[in-house]
Formats: C-alpha cells, structure tokens, sequence
C-alpha cells in the first residue's frame, strides 16, 4: 500500500475540497485591497462552491473568509481590525448575505465550510493568509 503524507495540509474525502496554505515568511510579495473613495473597504463575499481555482489575491481572501465566518462576529472583528490595519483604510464594510433573493449572496460549499478556521488562529496569521501572495486559497472537487 502506498501512502502520501502531506504536513499542514488539510485533506479531506468530500466531492467540494477547499484548502487553504499559509505562507508566514515576509519576502516582500505583499498584496493590498484598495479603498474606494470613501476611504472604506466593502467585502461583498463571492460564490465559492465547486469549480477549480486558486486564489492568492487578498480581496478575494478576505472574502472567502468573510464568508466562511459570516456568523462569527469575532472572527468578522478580527478580520476587519487585520485589513485595517494592513491597508489604512477608514472603515471594513462586510456586506454579504446568505440570502439566495439578495444581489450579494454569497456561499462557500457547505462540505467546505470552516475552511479558513486555521487562517483566523490569530492576526498575524490571517495577515500572512490574506495578504501574503504565497498563502494560496485552493477550491476543487473530484468530479474534474
């Protein structure tokens, strides 16, 4: 029998397969989220369900775990206090719904959710995972 072991990795069996990596090292590949006029940062989630994609951008970071975290208000704290912190900005608006009817409905695979937990260990950890662009977001499945 052959066995693979991957460290720090998360693994697991479902159809939906979401992993995230965590680059802590501070190589100077540093990305940013840039305020809109007002000064603010909105955060209106996304569609995160099935396809094959990788995302090292921090705007789409952030609003994976926005999303993940949508009814944890001290992770949305932590996440909002982070993205101030890292990008000036006045203000974190988090403007997501869960709601199917409303124009920002936003969803993470529901065999996929708690994915950014790891991220949200502390500050600087969900720092290196947003705006490290070596932190990579994986989203897939074994239907491809």
């Amino acid at each position: 029998m052959k066995k693979q072991i991957r460290e720090k990795v998360f693994e697991t069996n479902s159809s939906s397969s979401h992993s995230i990596t965590i680059e802590p090292s501070n190589d100077g590949l540093y990305d940013t989220i840039i305020p809109d006029d007002d000064g603010n940062i909105i955060l209106t989630g996304g569609e995160f369900g099935w396809g094959i994609e990788e995302h090292n951008d921090a705007l789409t970071k952030a609003n994976y775990c926005g999303v993940d975290n949508l009814l944890n208000e001290d992770k949305l704290d932590m996440l909002k206090e982070v993205i101030r912190e890292q990008t000036g900005c006045n203000e974190v608006i988090i403007d997501i719904s869960e709601d199917w009817k409303d124009s920002n409905h936003s969803y993470i695979d529901h065999q996929s959710h708690g994915t950014s937990r790891e991220a949200l260990e502390s500050k600087e950890t969900l720092r290196q995972f947003i705006f490290n662009k070596n932190s990579i977001l994986y989203i897939d499945n074994d239907n491809h």
